[in-house]
């Protein structure tokens, strides 16, 4: 039995002629000259992670045109890379030809050629590959890949899997190969968010005995924990609620939910005056990921439900 769960100044004139440009006083200071204002950061790749079974999405790296990396885990840590290291990462990754084209690359079961080999569960992880923005941005998914062995004796040959769970890995591991010359920061740092994200499943059916409660707790917005945000989904017995939180606001929320669930970054179900509800939080990337769109999927009450 097997079971594998599986971010120029101009030059000072020569002339002894006499300037006629008016000089300015001393109640007239003299003006710099106006510098054109830096061109805005857009997103170079971006490589997330749905692992099953409850599904979860992840952020795994994040990095910006202007050299910015996220890297994601517990906490997400931030490092900045010189253009030479954003040269590597463009050829390493983003020369990959299985990046050039959105597509698509599921994993495809086979029948066990031992039948006594019982499969109870073999889920994949699942990788998305974001190059770019807009219309013109590449999105590639793919089952992650599950070692030779288990590939070899329960799913069709797909070296396209192998090969771009390669690629995820080493953006993973950037840390790992991106030489000195390539980081214009000596170490990875704490990542500041300037936004995150806070999920609220209401559920309407009567809490369950012995959860955690939220009963008194005062929260860093108008109104009870069951209103927060908008409706995002909703089925017969719950709704989830999506909304976006100041850093000051969600400091106030991270010890509530460190309280109800040990940490953050998962769900966390909690009793409250009027039923019980599930709570989800987490920072939010230079550019915004996730949104409460990307995050509707893979939280309750998900679609299939």
């Amino acid at each position: 039995m097997l079971i594998v769960a599986a971010s120029c100044s101009p030059s000072p004139s020569t002339s002894s002629e006499p300037s006629t440009t008016p000089q300015p006083t001393a109640s007239e200071p003299a003006s710099s000259p106006t510098e054109s204002p830096a061109p805005e950061a857009g997103l170079t790749v971006r490589l997330t992670q749905v692992v099953p079974n409850p599904p979860n999405l992840t952020l795994s790296v994040e990095i910006m045109s202007d050299g910015q990396v996220v890297l994601g885990g517990n906490p997400w840590t931030t490092r900045s890379l010189t253009a030479d290291g954003l040269d590597q990462i463009g050829q390493e990754v983003l020369a990959a030809p299985l990046l050039q084209t959105s597509a698509d690359y599921p994993s495809e079961a086979i029948q066990p050629s031992d039948p006594m080999q019982i499969v109870v569960g073999i889920i994949h992880p699942l990788w998305t590959f974001t190059i770019g923005e807009g219309a013109d941005a590449v999105v590639v998914t793919s089952a992650a890949w599950l070692g030779d062995e288990v590939e070899a004796l329960y799913f069709a040959p797909s070296p396209e899997r192998k090969e771009l769970d390669r690629v995820a890995n080493l953006l993973v591991g950037v840390s790992d190969w991106v030489g000195a010359d390539g980081w214009a920061t000596s170490d990875w740092t704490p990542y500041a968010a300037a936004s995150y994200l806070l999920w609220v499943t209401v559920w309407s059916e009567a809490a369950p005995e012995g959860l955690p409660s939220v009963v008194g707790v005062t929260w860093p917005f108008e109104g009870p924990i069951q209103a927060f945000g908008e409706t995002v989904a909703a089925n017969e017995i719950s709704e989830g609620r999506c909304g976006y939180l100041e850093p000051s606001a969600a400091n106030v929320v991270v010890p509530i939910l460190t309280g109800v669930a040990g940490d953050v970054g998962r769900l966390a179900n909690a009793a409250t005056d009027a039923g019980w509800v599930g709570l989800y939080l987490t920072p939010r990337t230079v550019d915004g990921f996730p949104t409460c769109d990307d995050a509707a999927p893979w939280l309750p009450p998900y679609p299939s439900s």
